[in-house]
């Protein structure tokens, strides 16, 4: 039987949306917790080519990597993809792209698992997972995450987006969870990378070249968090863009979401009815229950992180007013 994936259509269907959540109860996502230092595959580290380790058919290419001990930053890894797009569009694979070399132990499957279910979904431009199921029930985006996470990243991205003149209200808009994905486990053709990489260069570019040099300096650094996989603050802003870039560029790509069941057995009922409550709001564009779901959230969270955890957090991932991506 074929595994099912969420699809986001060609932002030319939703105008400035670029994505379309299925029902409920197909959404599916991957990682069951947040990565931790130890993990250290991130995007922003640079690559150690005797770590790498390609797995090809005639079909695609994906390459895991361990970047532990490795401290590069954003060039490295905009050259490695440069690298990898020329190596690889001298083959006859239609898709390529990275996963890490932890993936099993984080997903419950491997490279082969990946284009096992790739085959079995063709047709699509751009392949995804979501970094963390629990992130979709608890956070209006992968920003408030970032935020929380790292509270200093806020002036930092209101700089940023600032000085590429994008809305600010992408921060703390509700996004629905087939928008929650992780550079870690993109596999796309090379129409996607062509377009992403190009995109992901103008973005990094302008920044470096125009924002305040203090907001340059804070991207170099590389992150403390202890919930975040150590790298760049260059590359967890980088890992957050492709919502962005397909509402920005409406050039019909075809997104499918990877279905990764082992994270789905680990989500509680609170969190499956959190994350749904907020797929529908989004859906029929409820302020009701989009106010509903922030309530359910808040009275969980005081629950299970309690009253200090929420009053330092809380501001940090609740918008001021409500507005649906």
């Amino acid at each position: 039987m074929k595994k099912r994936a969420n699809v986001v259509d060609s932002p030319k269907k939703n105008g400035m949306n670029g994505v379309t959540e299925q029902p409920e109860s197909t959404v599916l996502a991957s990682l069951a917790r947040r990565p931790t230092r130890r993990d250290k595959g991130n995007i922003g580290s640079k690559i150690s080519a005797n770590q790498a380790t390609p797995v090809a058919t005639s079909d695609s290419v994906i390459v895991s990597w361990d970047a532990r001990g490795d401290q590069g930053g954003l060039p490295e890894f905009l050259s490695f993809l440069d690298a990898s797009l020329v190596q690889h569009g001298r083959t006859a694979a239609a898709l390529w792209g990275m996963t890490t070399v932890d993936m099993h132990r984080r997903t419950a499957m491997t490279n082969a698992d990946l284009q096992r279910v790739i085959a079995n979904l063709p047709g699509y431009d751009l392949y995804v997972c979501s970094p963390a199921p629990e992130l979709e029930a608890l956070h209006p985006n992968l920003w408030t995450h970032l935020q929380v996470a790292i509270p200093k990243f806020q002036p930092a991205l209101r700089a940023a987006f600032k000085t590429l003149r994008w809305d600010a209200g992408y921060l703390t808009e509700l996004q629905p969870s087939v928008a929650f994905s992780t550079s870690h486990y993109y596999i796309g053709s090379s129409k996607f990378w062509v377009r992403y990489l190009k995109f992901l260069r103008d973005t990094t570019s302008t920044i470096s070249d125009q924002a305040p040099r203090s907001t340059v300096r804070f991207l170099d650094q590389l992150t403390k968090a202890s919930s975040l996989v150590a790298a760049s603050h260059w590359s967890l802003f980088i890992d957050r863009l492709l919502p962005i870039f397909l509402r920005l560029n409406p050039s019909g790509l075809k997104v499918a979401r990877i279905p990764i069941s082992a994270a789905e057995q680990k989500m509680n009922t609170h969190l499956r009815k959190l994350r749904e409550m907020k797929d529908v709001a989004h859906r029929t564009k409820s302020q009701w229950m989009a106010s509903c779901w922030l309530h359910y959230r808040n009275t969980y969270l005081l629950n299970v992180a309690g009253r200090e955890w929420c009053q330092r957090n809380l501001p940090l991932m609740t918008p001021s007013s409500i507005r649906f991506y």
